[in-house]
């Protein structure tokens, strides 16, 4: 064993370059992948990656401190662009963080593709995984309503940002932090942002859950394996009470009505529906009319129409197939088929009169579960 030893000894001294390049690769490699792991009791931030399951793996935990991480070269191990999601874990009231698709972190970057600016509201503010591809809508809310308060879940609070151009999922480069101060202002430096109001809409009781601006169903074109683009179409919110209309309408006086459409959903192009963090007790009602409840040309039945029921609290799914809601082991008052991948729905009803379902979607209506805890306090 000795002359063993003493053997690989003489041979790396031998090749020294190439026995220490070895050593400091193989460190340097390990390196780069560590993730920092904190104490359970810490207040920090848990960065989550996708998998195909919809669920996240961990990218990596960032303490709450004075700090900018850049994903690009930062001492946590964090990633660039494979974000999707985070979750807070005991940070204190009036914590201001920021989420940057740039990695420079500059907060007066009025090209960067998007930034979300939030705050916490509760004392040691936890918050399960929320995805950061919900929080357009919220701001096109902030940007358009500045007094109102959009609050993301129960204790944290989106107080502005700015937005320019999609992707958001996988494309998070940089976590600003600035912990409690007695300013209970926004971070500035970013033009377009809002400030938050010192005065905070905060609902109270159990109930919060069901009512938050990250709560949201995505609607997606035909897949790329069925020969289509696979293209997220628009972002649907779920948090309040809405019918959105694809495209003219006529109303039960023969009167032609503009769309509601504020997320710009292509009309006859949706295919499929994901759900992220929809509360229990929500329904969506599903039309192949923009009328929704009655055909626009001869004040008849829609082609076809359905109603959901979300029966888990904050369910996700990764994908439902609008077609998938007529085949015959989808029963009307029973949860999806196990193999739907869908559990914590339920189909209420349906109905098919006629046409085609694939691409049809011309109206979709969310009914929130009451009472409705999103209006702004006065």
């Amino acid at each position: 064993m000795i002359r063993s030893i003493n053997y690989l000894n003489r041979m790396c001294l031998g090749i020294f370059v190439g026995c220490t390049s070895y050593v400091l690769l193989g460190s340097m490699a390990y390196a780069s992948t560590a993730v920092t792991k904190l104490p359970e009791d810490t207040p920090k931030i848990i960065i989550y990656n996708a998998r195909d399951d919809g669920q996240g793996d961990e990218n990596c935990q960032i303490p709450i401190l004075k700090t900018e991480v850049d994903f690009k070269n930062n001492t946590y191990g964090c990633d660039n662009d494979q974000a999707y999601s985070f979750e807070l874990k005991n940070v204190p009231s009036m914590t201001k963080i920021s989420f940057l698709s740039e990695s420079s972190c500059d907060l007066d970057d009025a090209d960067a593709d998007w930034i979300f600016n939030v705050i916490t509201r509760n004392k040691n503010t936890s918050v399960p995984q929320l995805f950061l591809q919900g929080f357009k809508a919220s701001l096109d809310i902030k940007l358009a309503n500045p007094e109102r308060h959009v609050i993301l879940a129960p204790g944290l609070e989106l107080s502005g940002g700015l937005f320019n151009r999609y992707n958001i999922e996988g494309k998070l480069s940089c976590v600003r932090i600035e912990p409690s101060t007695p300013d209970l202002s926004s971070s500035t430096g970013v033009s377009t942002q809002v400030g938050a109001a010192i005065k905070t809409a905060e609902p109270t009781g159990s109930s919060i859950n069901t009512a938050n601006a990250s709560s949201y169903i995505n609607l997606w074109g035909k897949h790329p394996d069925q020969g289509g683009d696979g293209i997220l179409d628009c972002t649907i919110p779920t948090w309040t009470k809405y019918t959105h209309r694809f495209q003219i309408w006529t109303d039960e006086n023969g009167y032609s009505m503009s769309p509601t459409n504020p997320q710009k959903c292509p009309n006859d192009d949706v295919y499929a529906m994901q759900f992220v963090n929809v509360a229990s007790g929500t329904l969506i009602y599903l039309s192949s009319e923009a009328a929704c409840y009655k055909n626009r040309e001869d004040n008849h039945t829609p082609d076809w129409t359905a109603l959901l029921k979300v029966t888990n609290k904050t369910t996700t799914i990764a994908r439902v197939e609008i077609t998938e809601l007529y085949e015959a082991d989808v029963k009307i008052g029973k949860p999806l088929p196990v193999d739907m991948n869908a559990a914590g729905l339920v189909l209420v009803d349906r109905k098919y009169v006629q046409g085609n379902i694939k691409g049809k979607l011309s109206c979709i209506e969310i009914t929130p579960p009451t009472p409705d805890l999103t209006a702004s306090v006065k």
